[in-house]
């Protein structure tokens, strides 16, 4: 057992990296060769990163799908929780793999992806802030998402 007390609070790491999409001058993103490379990994349909990046890290792989987020919608559930510091919130599944980033998006398309939950539900401007560069639910909203898509009563809880 460690000497340490639990700390419910964590800091956002502030080395995290956006994802940026192709860009033919190679300026401000991978060139489309650049990114079929080794040196790029692809985050999101039409976005990447370095392939340096750790994408083990939680708020990497929150950051990186929130900028698939286009208008209107937000990150929801565990992730906006814990991109707000709420530590116990690590990421991971009973089985110790990855969570899929939940997000809610309402009537705009975004193409399914298994690193993300797309939640169609409406939201309300009244129920996302821009929070650390990405928009996130409130604390209400994404405790209530959290619940509401949990496939047993032990895992809403």
């Amino acid at each position: 057992m460690s000497d340490e007390p639990w700390q419910p609070i964590c800091e956002r790491p502030d080395d995290l990296v956006a994802p940026v999409p192709v860009d033919p001058t190679g300026r401000r993103g991978p060139t489309k060769r650049q990114a079929s490379g080794k040196r790029f990994r692809q985050t999101s349909a039409g976005l990447y990163v370095p392939s340096e990046v750790d994408d083990t890290v939680v708020e990497q792989r929150i950051y990186e799908q929130a900028h698939r987020i286009r208008s209107g919608g937000a990150v929801t559930g565990w992730a906006a929780l814990r991109w707000r510091g709420a530590a116990y919130f690590d990421g991971l599944t009973m089985s110790g793999e990855f969570a899929p980033v939940s997000l809610v998006v309402g009537n705009h398309p975004l193409q399914p992806d298994p690193r993300v939950h797309i939640d169609r539900a409406r939201i309300s401007q009244t129920e996302r802030w821009s929070t650390g560069g990405i928009w996130l639910t409130t604390v209400q909203r994404a405790l209530f998402d959290e619940m509401r898509t949990a496939k047993a009563v032990r895992d809403a809880v």
